[in-house]
């Protein structure tokens, strides 16, 4: 491989990255990542039983913090249009996901807890470290609690 690429001017750094199938699928979420995009940090352990019940958190499922670099912050017209993709409804067993995209906000109710996952991520990814002009995206992802179902049982 590296010979062939070296043929076409392109320098491949050798030995090639690798990573276990769990490596993957705790940072990406698939077992064929794009390591383009950021890798998710788990940060379950930074919110408290109190605020994923004010969250509405599933407790059993994943919490995890993404950052996406040089986005910036959401206008409220983009985080109404990417609302029906995370808070729509259950459906049987499915549990939704929830997207908290406005850390400004939860930092005004848990400071603690925003400042403990903001330095994970900038532990996690030393370019990730805070910066003035907020260039980077910092969302919470994370599993809806179940609500009882609406619809009428057949009988």
């Amino acid at each position: 491989m590296k010979a062939a690429f070296a043929a076409a001017g392109v320098e491949l750094p050798i030995p090639f990255p690798r990573m276990t199938y769990d490596q993957a699928m705790q940072k990406y979420g698939s077992d064929k990542p794009d390591l383009r995009l950021p890798a998710m940090l788990d940060c379950e352990a930074r919110l408290t039983p109190e605020m994923m019940q004010t969250l509405g958190i599933a407790p059993s499922l994943p919490v995890v913090a993404i950052r996406i670099p040089k986005v910036g912050e959401l206008s409220r017209k983009e985080r109404d249009e990417i609302k029906p993709l995370f808070n729509g409804q259950t459906s049987g067993d499915r549990k939704d996901a929830k997207l908290f995209d406005d850390f400004k906000r939860l930092e005004k109710s848990w400071p603690d807890a925003v400042k403990n996952i903001r330095e994970r991520v900038a532990k996690a990814d030393p370019s990730a470290a805070p910066r003035d002009d907020n260039s980077d995206l910092l969302v919470i992802v994370a599993g809806a609690r179940s609500r009882p179902s609406t619809s009428p049982k057949a009988e």
